[in-house]
């Protein structure tokens, strides 16, 4: 949850003039220390020397005057400033008991308590608790899109879709990202497939966001294992397999995706890039259709792409004869020389590249 994990400074605020003056003495030392570790770059921290005092300051200001909002603000907010939410949460329950309009700006801060405790409960698998804590996050933070987020993933987990259709919709009005839409989309299609497949794919989506492909791959077969119908659950499992070099495996998979009728010209694309990589390995074959990619807006770097993909597949015939090709437009004759003659070695029915051998050989005298 790292785009969520934000540091709210602790506000300044004028203190009451009904505390008494040894409550304000402790909360202005508490404002001091945390400022000065702030300017000083001390990283928020309750073990650092400069927060745990400051933090010391404010839990004496409570003390003294357990009645008063203002003293478990400013303690609730430097817990929730260092990162130590479970008392940030109770120091902020404190707060709200005795102040029942809280002041909006620390709502903010109040959310990313909810958030972080409800992350928490989310990898303990404590569904419900996560869930309370989500709520809370949403109604404190109603513009931000991560709450909801989080109780569609919930729901999902649980098989409960209409709810992560409803969370999803949410998300997106509030944040219309590619990620919010693809995961609408798929609490939308979830009930054809089940819980079970849902809750392997978002599992293996987690492994390989987290860069655990052989997890990543363990669980998107488990998902296609529960649900052979589900074309995304293969999509994933085929992709995995291509980028983990299990070409021959990754053939097969494409194969039957594109054998789909619900298969889309990006699943004949990837097909082929596996049919390619079975034969020449993944490497040569995502340098290759790379290179035929850019090859009208940026000849140079599909010149490149061609030398990676014939370095490392030299027999890789179709690559040379691009090799030629973007080295004749680039003006290296001399190059297209060798690549055409070589893609002619390797292919000797190719018309074409026995044609452009013979002009870039007339251009290179």
């Amino acid at each position: 949850m790292p785009r969520y994990l934000l540091t709210f400074g602790l506000m300044l605020f004028s203190l009451a003039l009904a505390l008494n003056p040894d409550t304000q003495a402790l909360l202005q030392q508490a404002q001091q220390l945390a400022q000065q570790a702030r300017t000083q770059k001390v990283a928020p921290s309750p073990d650092a020397e400069l927060w745990r005092e400051a933090i010391d300051k404010a839990s004496q200001a409570t003390q003294l005057e357990p009645s008063a909002p203002e003293t478990w603000q400013v303690l609730a907010g430097l817990y929730t400033e260092t990162k130590f939410w479970s008392k940030a949460d109770e120091a902020w329950k404190q707060y709200l008991k005795l102040q029942t309009a809280p002041d909006p700006q620390v709502l903010p801060q109040l959310a990313t308590v909810h958030m972080n405790l409800g992350y928490a409960a989310y990898k303990q698998q404590d569904w419900t608790q996560a869930q309370t804590r989500f709520k809370a996050a949403a109604q404190y933070a109603p513009q931000d899109p991560a709450p909801q987020e989080w109780l569609g993933r919930i729901a999902l987990e649980q098989g409960d879709f209409a709810a992560a259709r409803g969370y999803y919709q949410t998300a997106v009005q509030i944040r219309p990202s590619e990620a919010n839409k693809y995961f609408l989309t798929l609490s939308s299609n979830a009930q054809s497939y089940g819980a079970d497949a849902t809750h392997a794919f978002l599992q293996g989506y987690d492994a390989y966001t987290a860069g655990d492909k052989a997890g990543a791959q363990t669980f998107f077969a488990r998902a296609v294992q529960a649900a052979p119908q589900w074309l995304e659950a293969k999509r994933w499992l085929a992709r995995v397999q291509l980028e983990q070099n299990q070409t021959s495996d990754a053939l097969a998979t494409w194969q039957q995706i594109a054998s789909s009728p619900q298969a889309t010209a990006g699943d004949k694309y990837f097909l082929k890039q596996a049919q390619l990589a079975n034969q020449y390995g993944a490497p040569a074959a995502k340098a290759y259709l790379d290179g035929v990619a850019i090859f009208p807006s940026d000849k140079n770097q599909a010149l490149s792409l061609f030398q990676q993909a014939t370095q490392a597949a030299p027999t890789f015939g179709e690559a040379w004869y691009w090799l030629g090709r973007s080295a004749y437009e680039t003006k290296n004759f001399a190059l297209a020389v060798q690549a055409y003659g070589q893609a002619v070695q390797l292919e000797p029915t190719n018309q074409e590249a026995k044609y452009w051998l013979d002009q870039a050989q007339k251009a290179a005298k």
